[in-house]
């Protein structure tokens, strides 16, 4: 059972963990479908917006064409002479532009080249930080999840401890149980034997101390009677009281004992001289009765032939009519009724007086009577056995309010185990994987020696290509500064009608610069 509801539990972990992961793709599903369909819709407004722009481009190229055109006709009437001067400066210019562009070019090709070393190092090293950052994290779930899953074996331990208190005290309860009936069977047996016959009491006190033997105590109590027939057997057995011994000179030796202390008297029954042949088998009786003999139950198989003896075939019968059909039947029988009526086979009768006697012998054997160093024995014996039971409910109160204090039941605390235990597993998975992660960015996450020598080669020699690059770069802003200066000039000479004619050609390129860049740089999508 207990493996069931552990694979059940697993199972039902598992289930959860499959309907969020399922949860997880659903979402993601649906946030790239949206992405997707906010990308056609990006596609289709760009692809609108780049037709517009290209009219654009195409018109802003028309007319720049035109305005060049006219730019170049106010030109060449005034600034011939200027332009000559100009392209005589870019022909100058020109080497060194060529120069300062490849110096350019072999800086921006180092910097690249140093920054891509640089950060792929610091990429590394971000990765092994937060590598490093999640393995400390999934020890803390783990620790956690150890801490909780030590404290509900405590809860375990405490469902437990009251579980066993609770065997402990049904022990200790069965015990008080029965060493209080004990002494109160034993107070009763001395009870009673005080109250017995003087005389028995004192030829058994001279058995216990060994001066005789083989005597075996009343008749009465050697055997046991349902209750109903007690009353029949008392006044059909006048012997019950007499005392039942093994010989006849041990009959005879309490007898000189009696005589002797001046006690009393008493009838005694011997084993061997009773007559021990088969007449005890069973018999056919009239109206299928009971033999009163049939319904002793001797105390030990050798008193049986005792009973016979005082009880012989006697007849047991519900009632007075019921005893004369059968004592005066064909055959002459001895009845006597549940009443303590009694037929004789003589037909006398006799026990029909007001007050019918009973008690002769119950329905179970008398007890031994317990001496009284045996009684303090058995007195203290149950205050112990009480002490202790008194003992081990407190400890099993204590015990179940502790629990009571957790709120929770078998069951549910077995359940959080469980749940504990996956929570584990799966922290240690994840506490695996992040050392690997760790163990794999220990290495790379650091530059070697090469890189660092690379790194710092590069960086001295960017910083050499830097210095020549802005001695190129003065060299061509004075030729540069010269042209402007000449533009200066033309502007001056072609005053205000070039200034507009040229404001207009720069206005023309903006817009085409502008719309080119929509085109090839549309905005990002929603």
């Amino acid at each position: 059972m207990a493996a069931y509801e552990k694979r059940e539990v697993g199972l039902e972990e598992r289930h959860k963990h499959a309907n969020s992961k399922a949860e997880k793709l659903k979402r993601s599903l649906q946030e790239d479908e949206n992405c997707c369909n906010d990308a056609l819709c990006s596609i289709q407004e760009n692809t609108a917006k780049t037709k517009s722009e290209k009219r654009k481009v195409d018109q802003y190229e028309e007319e720049l064409q035109w305005e060049e055109k006219a730019l170049e006709g106010i030109r060449d009437n005034k600034t011939e002479v200027f332009r000559d001067r100009i392209e005589q400066k870019q022909k100058e210019l020109q080497p060194w532009k060529m120069k300062v562009d490849e110096k350019q070019a072999e800086v921006d090709v180092k910097t690249s080249k140093c920054d891509m070393l640089v950060k792929t190092a610091e990429a590394l090293e971000q990765a092994s930080t937060e590598a490093h950052e999640v393995l400390a994290k999934v020890k803390s779930i783990q620790t956690v999840k150890i801490g909780e899953l030590e404290n509900l074996k405590n809860r375990e331990l405490s469902l437990q401890r009251v579980q066993d208190l609770t065997i402990h005290v049904n022990q200790h309860c069965a015990q008080a149980s029965s060493t209080r009936q004990r002494v109160e069977e034993a107070n009763a047996s001395q009870t009673a034997s005080a109250s017995a016959n003087e005389v028995s009491d004192s030829l058994m006190r001279l058995r216990d101390s060994g001066r005789v033997s083989g005597l075996h105590g009343q008749l009465r109590s050697l055997g046991t009677i349902p209750d109903e027939y007690d009353m029949a057997i008392t006044t059909v057995c006048g012997s019950l009281n007499d005392m039942v011994a093994d010989t006849a000179q041990q009959g005879q030796a309490c007898i000189e004992y009696l005589r002797e202390q001046n006690i009393g008297c008493v009838g005694f029954l011997v084993l061997e001289e009773i007559d021990k042949t088969d007449g005890m088998r069973p018999i056919q009786t009239p109206e299928d009765v009971p033999r009163l003999f049939d319904l002793v139950e001797p105390k030990e198989p050798q008193f049986a032939h005792v009973f016979y003896e005082a009880l012989r075939d006697t007849l047991v019968a519900q009632d007075l009519a019921q005893a004369n059909r059968i004592a005066f039947s064909a055959c002459r029988w001895r009845v006597v009724t549940l009443a303590g009526e009694l037929i004789d086979s003589s037909g006398t009768m006799s026990g029909s007086g007001p007050k019918p006697r009973g008690g002769g012998i119950g329905s179970k054997l008398a007890a031994d009577v317990v001496p009284p160093d045996v009684l303090q024995k058995y007195e203290q014996d149950s205050k112990v056995a009480a002490v202790q039971l008194t003992v081990a409910m407190e400890e099993l109160r204590a015990a179940e309010a502790e629990l009571e204090a957790v709120g929770e039941s078998g069951p549910q605390i077995n359940l959080e185990i469980e749940k504990a235990n996956l929570d584990i597993q799966d922290a240690r998975k994840c506490v695996i994987e992040a050392k690997k992660r760790v163990h794999n960015l220990r290495t790379p996450s650091k530059p070697d020696a090469g890189d660092l020598s690379h790194i710092t080669s590069l960086e001295h020699e960017i910083a050499t290509a830097q210095n020549k690059l802005e001695g190129l770069w003065s060299l061509s802003g004075m030729i540069e500064e010269a042209i402007k200066a000449i533009e200066r000039e033309i502007l001056d000479i072609g005053g205000s009608w070039l200034l507009a004619q040229k404001s207009k050609v720069d206005g023309l390129k903006l817009h085409i610069d502008t719309a080119n860049g929509e085109i090839v740089t549309p905005p990002q999508g929603r």
